[in-house]
């Protein structure tokens, strides 16, 4: 009796299961009929490099490395390119988003000034954008050279930090530090470890600099010291893996549950650029249909930062982000999606917006556009400059020098002019000259009875 009542429970569930099914299938149809992408915003990390420096005890210095430290590899033109590949998949093949052959006015790319990023960009378009037909200018070379926009470093405050921003820099400080000196006294034991046989100081900024080199001569394929293949007492893993976790809780202590001031600071003028062109499609301004950004895993976080999305992880290299700008047809408005590409081949979808409020797939345009104009900065050397809750260095300039100068030289008077009142009052007068009043006589400093310095003592 039972099994036959289990089993009707069973029949029953899979024929709901069809009739939703087939009652998904038309809406996911219907969806896709009158959703019409629009526009799409790219960020990408470069693809994998040599390290950025060497630590006192690493097995190979920059001659090792062809280029030199800080250039993409092999690999990571490599990864470049098959980025460039999913991107052709996505948006040429699949979506019909993109022509299957490039057209200059379609696409946008921005690089920041470095050779890793703008070698990423020369790798990614020979995987999305391979000459076809006409474009075809040398039989043995599957490419073809496409125009990319660079900014001097100290100008980009859109990909880059190296734009000057001491409220920024100060934000960011005051958050991580105090997370920094916690996790060092929390893991003495581990650290002393990777200090004695990375001869490097005690600092997350040290440490992290050995997690970036060995990462990447992993990533080269390149034989790890011993000491770091060695298990660490008391957690899951070996030192190379306890370093990785320590370069993701670096970035973490920074872009993971930023104030909105710092979120404006950081991802807030890319933010604010992609509002600006979303509005302009709004408005049927013809519009370049893909704008690219070649940057670096700063650039990626803070991003994911600005959105509120950051995920307690360092970007990977070739990691990306898209943010997609559908119009539908059959309601006329518009929504965004936000996806997160960390690993190869999973796309995650991202919530953005404020906690207890975030918006998901499809968040209207209304409410995109509403969070990003609170997270940007409208002017920003205006607000790099702005109060942050504690006083600021005194600027010593002619004013404060010439009142500085002059003061000194007032106190200095007014000290030798008591000096000289006391031992004229010790000596006493000269002469007294008989059926006289006495002048009133004015100790300013006071007598040997008077009790304070600062009293005034008058004698009649």
């Amino acid at each position: 009796m039972g099994n036959r009542q289990c089993n009707k429970m069973n029949a029953v569930s899979l024929i709901l299961l069809f009739i939703t099914l087939l009652l998904d299938i038309p809406c996911n149809i219907f969806a896709k009929k009158h959703l019409k992408l629009k526009q799409v915003h790219v960020l990408y990390r470069h693809g994998s490099r040599s390290p950025s420096h060497r630590y006192p005890n690493d097995l190979y210095d920059e001659s090792t490395w062809p280029q030199g430290y800080g250039m993409l590899t092999q690999k990571g033109m490599k990864q470049q390119y098959l980025l460039g590949q999913w991107l052709k998949d996505r948006y040429v093949d699949n979506f019909g988003f993109l022509n299957h052959t490039y057209i200059a006015k379609e696409i946008v790319i921005h690089s920041t000034d470095t050779h890793r990023t703008v070698m990423s960009a020369q790798s990614n378009l020979a995987g999305l954008y391979p000459p076809n037909d006409a474009q075809v200018w040398n039989e043995e070379i599957p490419w073809q050279p496409i125009g990319i926009f660079t900014y001097p470093g100290d100008q980009d405050r859109v990909l880059t930090f190296h734009a000057p921003c001491l409220k920024r820099d100060r934000l960011m400080e005051e958050k991580s530090h105090p997370l920094y000196n916690k996790f060092i006294e929390n893991n003495k034991e581990k650290i002393d470890y990777i200090i004695a046989h990375a001869g490097v100081d005690r600092n997350i900024k040290s440490l992290g600099q050995v997690a970036d080199a060995l990462y990447f001569e992993n990533e080269d394929g390149r034989n790890l010291p011993p000491w770091t293949l060695t298990d660490v007492v008391g957690w899951d893993g070996t030192y190379y893996k306890w370093l990785m976790m320590l370069k993701d809780f670096q970035y973490s202590a920074i872009y993971q549950n930023t104030s909105t001031e710092l979120k404006k600071l950081l991802g807030g003028s890319l933010l604010g650029a992609m509002a600006s062109h979303f509005r302009d499609v709004g408005m049927n301004v013809p519009s370049p249909k893909l704008y690219m950004y070649s940057a670096h895993d700063s650039s990626v976080s803070s991003l994911l930062s600005s959105l509120n999305s950051f995920n307690d992880r360092l970007p990977l290299p070739a990691s990306c982000i898209l943010v997609e700008l559908y119009h539908n047809v059959a309601e006329n408005s518009f929504t965004v999606d936000v996806l997160y590409r960390n690993e190869t081949n999973r796309l995650v979808e991202l919530q953005i917006g404020p906690n207890g409020n975030k918006c998901d797939k499809h968040c209207p345009l209304e409410e995109f556009l509403k969070y990003v104009d609170s997270v940007t900065p409208h002017d920003f050397e205006k607000e790099c400059k702005m109060h942050i809750h504690h006083a600021e260095p005194l600027e010593w300039n002619t004013g404060w020098l010439i009142f500085s100068v002059v003061f000194t030289m007032f106190l200095i008077l007014a000290v030798t002019m008591c000096i000289l009142t006391i031992i004229t009052a010790c000596k006493g007068p000269v002469y007294k000259p008989r059926n006289r009043l006495q002048p009133i006589d004015f100790h300013l400093l006071g007598n040997g009875l008077s009790e304070s310095e600062d009293e005034a003592v008058f004698d009649a």
